[in-house]
């Protein structure tokens, strides 16, 4: 999906090093040579010498070292006489590592040291070694430098409250950068970092954004790279640093008001301007920008009150954004950027009240259904285009599909169906893409829905768009009712069940299933899922023995469609599937579920702590035991899925575990076949205790994937025990 990229960089300009060279010279021209003069007397007898007998410092090894580095030193001498104590100093900001001094012979000295990250850098340093009263000192033996390359480059404002591109390369052979761990980049000790993903990344480079914080010092402020888990005391990351890389100019917000358009020019590649609004505590305030060339793509980064990119949830492009009003005045600060670094045009970013949306609503234009309206356009940013259409009784119990479609492929729509009164949303598409599909709920009622077609928050980016709109009839009625007690449960015979067109009509139905369980599956377990149906049907599951009271397993209502895994069965006989709604809301009614026989849980096999070592999911097994164990492991697994089939995967509940009581703390990652990251998640609900992980996606294409278990990021060395579950939906 285009918006939502990484953006490019164009534009670079280049860091140079400046040299200064101040001379002294006289008033005029040197005179001719005088005559030699005689000889002088001689002078009195020197003071005894040290014995040093021509000590000296002959070389040191390496002659360069890296900022921020710990590095074996190798001192040679001539003429020397070291033995057991040398103290050695190599100048401000290097520490010798306690206990690592070592004298190979009496002329070579073997020491550790510790570059702190303050040390002077391109600074010829002395090197002095010091014993029984003797010293000796190497002039100018080495250099301090950054590991990073002087041969920075960046494009774009390097300014307070900015965002640029900046490109570098690792001259430090001995640290390559490691897209598997965590790989930052961020201003200053406390800048907001940029996370970097695989793709921004080699061995020895990288191309990164980095954030400015409004807050930031002005003046010369260090790059710093750092690689690795932050958050292990024990193991701390790796930090690559430039020290004043970049001269962060300072400036002011420019203070938007309603109804005061402000109107600013870009003259260089990936410009920015900082902007500042206070939100009223009347009214909602809209926020939006446009620009004069057709070009470029005007676009608006947020910042919260502390002007700190850290502090944002996700990084967006607004072209426009909408502040509710707040008790008490809040300020959000707007960056410009244009992805497109064009140059030469104007943009201006207006704060205004919200269009009154009941006002457009009752201007809507009547379609018949079904609906296929070419040649619509949103001319700005707050363009909206408003439909009525008509519901009849007989398509009570159905849903509308409606799809926007090019037109302009850039065109970059949501979609909202309101009920009759214009006000309340019944229904709105995801904004996934430019374009979007949208089935809404069922539908309550006949009469009047109305459809609003507007801009996404991403972006104006195209006009042209073509809405489709049909009416999809109600599903069957579910065959199996009356089935909402044990006594009426339908009776779904033999395993495995694959019950399909079941309907949850209210929020207090449920649906009851009787299934022979055979002898054969003694020792075995049964596994339970419900799928769409409708997507929006929020779903619960449970087992029960034959006295359709004793629970046998029950699903954690953890997204709208569920699972569930039974202990092990012990008897042959009649066991009970209830599925009911979920106590989250009624959004949805109809459903399928599959009920089969599986195994006992296996347990991991380790090592499997890369991929080449992943254990493979078998597609006959939604589940396996495993152990986050010791600190900082992890673990491996494939997995087999094919284009457009959904994945889902869980951390859960282990044998003496629990999520909801906050006792297992995981991290989940999942990579493509090609091993590119797909992203992460961390808690289900961090609010609520449950610090487990869970992802479903529908995948494009079919291969192995590549499931990494690790703990959480805030408590990187946890060991826990867990359950991972991964099945296909």
């Amino acid at each position: 999906m285009g918006k939502r990229t990484r953006m490019a960089w164009t534009g670079w300009a280049s860091i140079a090093a400046l040299a200064f060279v101040v001379g002294c010279g006289g008033e005029g021209p040197a005179g001719p040579a005088g005559p030699a003069g005689e000889p002088g007397p001689a002078g009195p007898a020197g003071p005894g010498g040290n014995g040093t007998d021509g000590e000296s410092v002959s070389a040191v090894s390496p002659n360069t070292v890296y900022l921020d580095r710990t590095t074996q030193v190798t001192i040679s001498g001539y003429g020397t006489r070291w033995s057991n104590a040398p103290e050695l100093d190599f100048g401000p900001g290097i520490q010798v590592v306690q206990g690592s001094t070592i004298v190979a012979s009496p002329t070579a000295i073997v020491t550790t040291i510790r570059i702190l990250p303050d040390a002077d850098i391109f600074v010829p340093r002395d090197v002095t070694v010091t014993e029984g009263g003797t010293t000796v000192t190497y002039a100018e033996a080495f250099t301090v430098i950054p590991p990073i390359s002087e041969e920075l480059r960046y494009g774009g404002t390097v300014a307070q409250g900015s965002i640029f591109f900046a490109l570098g390369e690792i001259i430090d052979r001995n640290t390559p950068l490691n897209p598997l761990d965590d790989l930052t980049v961020r201003l200053g000790e406390t800048g907001s970092q940029y996370a970097l993903s695989a793709d921004e990344v080699t061995t020895y480079s990288f191309s990164s954004l980095v954030f400015i914080d409004v807050t930031a010092p002005a003046g010369p402020s260090d790059i710093i790279i750092s690689n690795g888990f932050q958050e292990d005391p024990n193991n701390p990351p790796t930090i690559s640093r430039f020290p004043g890389a970049f001269p962060v100019a300072a400036r002011n917000a420019t203070a938007l008001t309603i109804g005061t358009p402000a109107t600013a020019s870009v003259s260089q590649p990936l410009q920015t301007h900082l902007f500042s609004i206070q939100t009223s505590t009347d009214v909602d305030t809209v926020v939006s920008v446009t620009a004069n060339n057709a070009d470029a793509l005007p676009s608006l980064l947020m910042l919260p009150e502390s002007g700190r990119f850290a502090d944002v949830e996700e990084l967006l492009l607004y072209t426009q954004v909408t502040l509710p009003a707040t008790a008490t005045p809040e300020t959000y600060y707007f960056i410009y950027w244009d992805n497109n670094a064009e140059t030469g045009y104007n943009f201006t970013v207006t704060a205004s009240e919200p269009q009154d949306p009941v006002s457009a609503c009752m201007n809507a234009q009547v379609v018949t259904l079904p609906a296929n309206i070419t040649g619509q356009s949103l001319a700005d940013q707050n363009d909206q285009d408003w439909f009525a259409v008509e519901v009849p009784a007989d398509a009570v119990g159905g849903t509308l599909t409606l799809a926007t479609s090019p037109g302009d492929p850039q065109t970059d729509t949501v979609i909202q169906v309101y009920l009759d009164d214009c006000t309340t949303v019944f229904d709105e598409s995801e904004d996934l893409d430019y374009h979007e599909t949208l089935t809404t709920m069922s539908l309550p009622s006949a009469g009047t829905y109305y459809v609003r077609v507007f801009n996404s928050d991403f972006g104006f980016s195209g006009s042209g768009y073509n809405l489709s709109i049909t009416l999809n009839p109600p599903a069957p009625g579910d065959a199996n009712e009356p089935n909402d007690t044990c006594a009426t449960a339908t009776n779904a015979g033999a395993l495995p069940v694959s019950q399909q067109n079941l309907t949850l009509p209210t929020s207090a139905d449920q649906d009851w299933f009787a299934i022979d369980v055979p002898a054969s599956a003694i020792g075995q377990r049964l596994f339970a899922k419900t799928s769409p149906g409708d997507a929006n049907t929020d779903t619960v599951i449970q087992f029960f023995r034959d006295d359709c009271t004793t629970s046998f397993g029950e699903s954690q209502d953890i997204d709208y469609h569920d699972h569930v895994t039974s202990a092990l069965i012990a008897d042959a006989g009649t066991y009970y599937v209830k599925v009911s709604n979920s106590t989250f809301g009624h959004a949805g009614a109809a459903y399928d579920l599959d009920v089969s026989v599986v195994a006992p849980r296996p347990t991991e096999t380790e090592p499997n702590n890369t991929s080449a070592q992943a254990n493979v999911f078998a597609s006959t097994l939604p589940d396996i035991a495993a152990e986050i164990s010791p600190a900082l492991d992890e673990d491996w697994y494939a997995i087999d899925v094919q284009t457009g089939e959904t994945l889902v995967l869980l951390v859960d509940d282990s044998e003496t575990r629990s999520c909801a009581a906050g006792q297992i703390d995981s991290r989940l990652f999942l990579y493509r076949p090609d091993l590119t990251s797909m992203g992460s998640t961390d808690n289900i609900d961090t609010q609520g205790g449950n610090l487990c992980s869970y992802a479903k996606l529908t995948m494009t294409a079919s291969g192995t994937y590549y499931v990494r278990i690790t703990a959480g990021q805030a408590n990187p060395n946890a060991t826990f025990d867990y359950t991972l579950f991964a099945y296909i939906l």
